[in-house]
């Protein structure tokens, strides 16, 4: 599957770690706060899992886009 994963971030130590994460993942940086990743179903549930441990601020988003094949 192919998602696009775009953030905005407030902490930096947070944003870090999303980077970090996203990159972990295969993500390929397309934008300063948008990634692109090529992703399996079993990778892709491990990443939302990640994904869901961050506690956002209430301005901070994170939007993901599945992209069709």
């Amino acid at each position: 599957m192919f998602i696009i994963v775009a953030y905005d971030i407030s902490d930096d130590s947070l944003r870090s770690y999303i980077e970090k994460t996203l990159l972990d993942y295969n993500g390929s940086r397309v934008q300063k706060s948008v990634f692109e990743i090529l992703i399996s179903k079993k990778l892709w549930n491990a990443l939302k899992k990640n994904l869901a441990r961050v506690e956002l601020q209430e301005k901070d988003s994170i939007k993901i886009y599945f992209l069709c094949d």
